[in-house]
């Protein structure tokens, strides 16, 4: 899964303004995204930042050190604001010039609430949403559409909610078996009967489809687990239509340069 290191860094919130991830480009999927810092706007809550809370047993029996720690923290977090942000990124590869929208939330210094350009600068964001949602790895051509729609609502909520995109991560399973053509009852059968010719790729489906049934009943999932999710998925789709294809062309090719150039057999016959 190419870029997966990239997405890492950006589930690691929150993320300094100054130096965001490259995260590629939707459209033309060569191109890096940059924040445009003209335009950046943050519009602070009405709540300071969250308080700090701390426990004794955190500091064994030395609960004056616990005390003095706890004061310094919140010092230093009383100094910055929740906020919300908006703003454009723009694809650096002049031959595509993309636009995207992000939205989501931010942390801002305090201090420098009444001085723009630094506080831009100093604040940290948490994005949630993206428009056009940025493509958590790339959804080549050689997918089916339906399996590309899907996956693209999932990537469109990944960032904001962890659990409806392992749940529609699962609904493109669905979409990869009509493809295939599995046609039998329920997404356990239809993996079972897919697995009967697919065994290797058929155990890393079933994975995906435990992995969107935990993101639909129990809520628990992660952005990390969804983010795995897309990496077996990938090398799923990627064996079925990219690297099965070019071997069936390979061997194509092979059977023919073996038919034109391999001797016949009357010419491999020992001479008397």
């Amino acid at each position: 899964m190419d870029n997966k290191s990239i997405w890492e860094a950006t589930i690691r919130e929150p993320l300094a303004v100054s130096s965001l991830p490259h995260w590629p480009c939707p459209r033309c999927k060569t191109g890096r995204l940059l924040l445009e810092k003209i335009g950046l706007v943050f519009r602070k809550n009405r709540d300071l930042y969250r308080s700090v809370e701390f426990n004794k047993d955190d500091f064994g029996e030395n609960l004056f050190l616990g005390m003095l720690v706890a004061v310094g923290k919140t010092l230093q977090t009383m100094q910055w604001y929740q906020a919300r942000f908006s703003g454009f990124l723009h694809c650096d590869n002049k031959d595509c010039g993309e636009f995207v929208a992000v939205t989501g939330r931010a942390e801002l210094p305090g201090p420098l609430m009444g001085k723009q350009v630094q506080s831009q600068m100093s604040a940290h964001i948490v994005p949630e949403y993206f428009s056009p949602s940025l493509q958590l790895f790339n959804l080549r051509d050689n997918y089916p559409a339906p399996v590309r729609a899907e996956l693209i609502r999932s990537f469109t909520v990944f960032f904001n909610e962890s659990n409806s995109a392992g749940a529609r991560l699962r609904c493109a399973i669905e979409r990869l078996l009509d493809e295939r053509g599995v046609a039998v009852e329920s997404l356990h059968n239809r993996l079972v009967e897919f697995s009967k010719s697919e065994n290797e790729l058929g155990d890393l489906l079933q994975a995906i489809k435990w992995l969107g049934n935990e993101g639909s009943h129990s809520g628990k999932l992660t952005r990390q687990d969804v983010l795995d999710g897309y990496e077996v998925f990938n090398h799923v789709l990627d064996e079925l239509y990219i690297a099965r294809p070019n071997r069936t062309k390979m061997l194509q090719r092979s059977n023919q340069l073996t038919e034109k150039f391999m001797p016949k057999r009357k010419d491999r016959e020992p001479k008397a």
